[in-house]
């Protein structure tokens, strides 16, 4: 009997954790599918729109905006106007204020429902007001720039002559709010208004207009390219929006009508959503080779320290993309001092091996320099400098040396500077003998000093003597310090 009551004992205490364990697990289990259930419940309540939407009241606000006639034709003139003076004056504010009294978003948003539902008639009246509207537009804006006598290229319009990746997001994002703040009962104004400003359909339609005013048709193709990306974006975002609030399809009582609708509207959204996903692609792409051109001039040629009078100027680096199909990076130094030659070969060098400048590899890398430059404008030049410069120097005397030693400064390189194109055909005249003739500068230092030396490399015709060789350089020599106003100039033979 005492054998038995142990080996109860014994089984009890370990059969009783096992089924305490389980109990504990399936409790666990259902807290678990319950807070499952419970975020499932708060994410739908707090993301879905669906049972906050008039659909009735959707289509019509969006029917009735599409129309360009009578007051809205002349609200559109008006705004077109407002903003062209806002460009014009560099104006931020003016350009905000005419967009939101602008009516241009009505057809595009015409455009990607009339597609969501298969509504061939809307998609046609859309199409005629979005035609309306953009010549409307840019012949207003082509009327104010040509006949007003301000033309300055100001910053608010170079601004809309090349898109980014931020202009496709801003179209997209601002489509989607604005579709759904159409769908819910009781619009939202506020942030239709927002969308109008965000979205910027305006001023690129203006910039269009300038640059045919100014005959500069490459501010007119970029501008005209930022606007279809917007339309584009924004179009797809309705027509997403449309397809997710389930909007019902437009019935036809003949069923090969209904069919064809909805073949030709498929047609249609693919076309669109194509071109959409290939130009993000590649404003994507252009991006990213922005950045790291941006990145690699910032840990090159900025950290590069001059020894003497020379300066990077950040202001004049130019990055152009240009489809990826030659890109380019261009600098500009200043002064007497000239970066090495073996100094840039080595940027280029870590421009073409570096990992982290992958994008670089095929980019051309030019670095333009010297006092004797002549693509940059010397006055820029000069208030570049000032404003690097004004926050040390404290006092208005201060400021006035500064600004009057660099500009003494400037012209003495000025006097320097060479016409070698000029000097070439002289000297071809004069000596017939002479077959090739290079140019370049020179830094030399006696370790007190740098210096900067023009150095002019002659090749003459091979049957002469090196006595008349010798004869033909010092003639030249002489002419070329006379000629050019500068007895530290140098001459060279170059080499075969």
């Amino acid at each position: 009997m005492e054998e038995k009551k142990i080996d109860q004992d014994k089984i009890t205490p370990t059969e009783a954790p096992k089924e305490s364990t389980e109990e504990v697990k399936e409790e666990v289990k259902k807290d678990f599918k319950g807070l499952q259930g419970s975020v499932r419940k708060f994410l739908r309540e707090l993301l879905d729109i669906r049972n906050n939407t008039d659909q009735e009241a959707t289509k019509e606000a969006i029917l009735a905006d599409i129309p360009f006639k009578g007051h809205t034709s002349w609200i559109l003139i008006c705004s077109i106007f407002i903003a062209s003076i806002g460009l014009n004056a560099n104006s931020t504010a003016v350009v905000i204020g005419a967009m939101l009294i602008s009516p241009l978003m009505g057809p595009i948003l015409g455009l990607g429902m009339s597609l969501a539902l298969n509504d061939i008639d809307t998609l046609r009246r859309s199409l005629k007001n979005f035609a309306v509207m953009v010549v409307l537009s840019v012949l207003t804006a082509f009327l104010f720039f040509y006949f007003f006598p301000i033309k300055d290229e100001s910053s608010e319009l170079l601004a809309r002559t090349a898109p980014d990746i931020r202009d496709v997001l801003i179209a997209f994002f601002g489509g989607l709010a604005l579709v759904i703040a159409r769908a819910k009962k009781g619009t939202i104004a506020s942030v239709i208004f927002g969308v109008a400003i965000a979205t910027a359909l305006m001023p690129p339609l203006c910039t269009v207009g300038f640059g045919l005013a100014i005959g500069n048709y490459g501010y007119a193709g970029g501008a005209m390219y930022l606007f279809i990306i917007n339309t584009i974006f924004i179009g797809l975002a309705t027509f997403l929006i449309i397809k997710i609030l389930r909007f019902p399809m437009m019935r036809y009582a003949n069923s090969r009508k209904r069919r064809l609708t909805a073949r030709i509207a498929s047609i249609v959204a693919i076309l669109i959503m194509v071109p959409a996903s290939w130009t993000f692609y590649n404003v994507f792409k252009e991006s990213l080779f922005r950045k790291q051109a941006n990145q690699f001039v910032a840990e090159t040629i900025a950290q590069y320290t001059f020894a003497g009078e020379g300066r990077y100027l950040e202001n004049f680096t130019n990055i152009e993309y240009n489809d990826g199909k030659n890109p380019q990076i261009e600098v500009v130094c200043m002064g007497n001092e000239v970066v090495p030659a073996n100094i840039i070969a080595g940027w280029n060098t870590l421009k073409n091996e570096d990992n982290s400048f992958g994008r670089l590899r095929n980019t051309e890398f030019h670095v333009i320099q010297g006092a004797n430059n002549t693509e940059i404008d010397q006055l820029k030049y000069v208030n570049e400098l000032y404003e690097t410069q004004k926050n040390q120097l404290s006092s208005k005397e201060e400021q006035i040396a500064f600004l009057e030693t660099e500009l003494a400064r400037l012209q003495k390189s000025l006097g320097k500077q060479i016409p070698f194109q000029d000097i070439s055909k002289e000297a071809k005249a004069n000596y017939e003998n002479l077959q090739v003739l290079e140019y370049g500068n020179s830094v030399t230092t006696d370790f007190n000093k740098i210096d900067t030396l023009t150095v002019f490399s002659v090749r003459w015709k091979n049957n002469l003597g090196s006595a008349k060789i010798q004869a033909e350089n010092q003639r030249l020599l002489e002419w070329l310090k006379i000629r050019l106003k500068d007895s530290t100039i140098q001459l060279r033979n170059a080499e075969e």
